[in-house]
């Protein structure tokens, strides 16, 4: 080719790497469906406002799990306006509990009103007469008396707690073991035959003191106050307390000393029963002997001989 005096033309090609392409316009619909389920969600919270609250108690009483009402539609919306409507006497709304599928055709039945509203009442003339009783009745047995000083009666929020503390060359348990000295026993049976006619739960819980368990114990502090607690419980329920009469047992190690001064005092080891306040435990079928000085207090039907 001839050369007409012309420099050849330089052409630069760019080529574009990477690129983020196209989004799609998917996450505009996830937005949309959210903002509209908001508008929704403040939609009814607004309607929910403005309503009086008759209405309100009625939406309530239709979600509230309960035991079904005999030819009847429930309480709230179009049916039953409050318990013991629809040409009926007597209180027809059942009482708290899970549906499972069917109608319930028996009789509902539920703890009386009267009961209820007196139990505090109860329960206070019941601990007061427990705590002066208790005492005079461990003072006065020759197997007892002398250990009156490891017994502790006092009301908690919770309820009236009877505590059994260990004393110096006369510990609750063997030392290191959940094992009970026959003199534990002897208190524990003399405390189940005051407590076993109440209408209480009792929760059983166990302490320790701040001392380290001896190398050849392979309990710690918590796995022992918890098996002292069951242990407790084993020896109750052996013929002296209804073993539906124990509501719980708890094991507390050394979280909750008596004596926070002295944390490895020998009075921290100790097991407390508690007699738990407004706990409705059926009353026992049977007559209380006529040899105890306590007088259980609440409904005397409710004690069946």
């Amino acid at each position: 080719m001839a050369d007409n005096g012309l420099k050849p033309s330089i052409v630069i090609k760019r080529i574009k790497k990477g690129g983020h392409g196209h989004h799609g316009g998917a996450w505009k619909v996830a937005y949309a469906d959210f903002v509209t389920a908001m508008m929704a969600f403040f939609l009814l919270l607004w309607l929910l406002s403005s309503q009086p609250q008759k209405k309100l108690q009625g939406i309530a009483d239709y979600f509230t799990p309960s035991i079904g009402l005999r030819d009847m539609k429930g309480i709230g919306f179009e049916a039953a306006t409050s318990a013991g409507a629809v040409n009926t006497s007597q209180n027809t709304k059942g009482n708290d509990a899970i549906i499972y599928g069917s109608e319930y055709k028996g009789t509902v039945v539920k703890v009386p009103e009267t009961a209820q509203k007196n139990n505090e009442k109860i329960d206070a003339q019941n601990f007061s007469s427990v705590s002066k009783d208790l005492y005079k009745a461990i003072h006065d047995n020759p197997d007892t008396q002398n250990m009156l000083n490891s017994v502790k009666i006092d009301e908690t929020p919770e309820g009236l707690r009877i505590q059994l503390l260990d004393q110096d060359k006369r510990p609750m348990f063997i030392p290191g073991t959940y094992t009970l000295q026959d003199y534990t026993k002897k208190i524990l049976i003399l405390v189940a035959k005051y407590i076993k006619f109440l209408p209480n739960y009792v929760a059983i819980s166990g302490y320790t003191s701040k001392d380290l368990i001896p190398a050849a114990n392979t309990l710690d502090n918590f796995e022992l106050s918890a098996k002292r607690a069951n242990a407790t419980r084993i020896f109750l329920v052996d013929g002296w307390l209804d073993p539906e009469q124990i509501e719980r047992i708890i094991g507390k190690a050394d979280q909750e000393p008596i004596d926070p001064d002295h944390p490895n005092s020998v009075s921290n080891i100790r097991i407390s029963l508690t007699l738990l306040r407004n706990s409705l435990f059926p009353f026992q079928k049977q007559a209380t002997p006529n040899d105890m000085s306590m007088k259980v207090q609440g409904d005397p039907s409710k004690i069946i001989p």
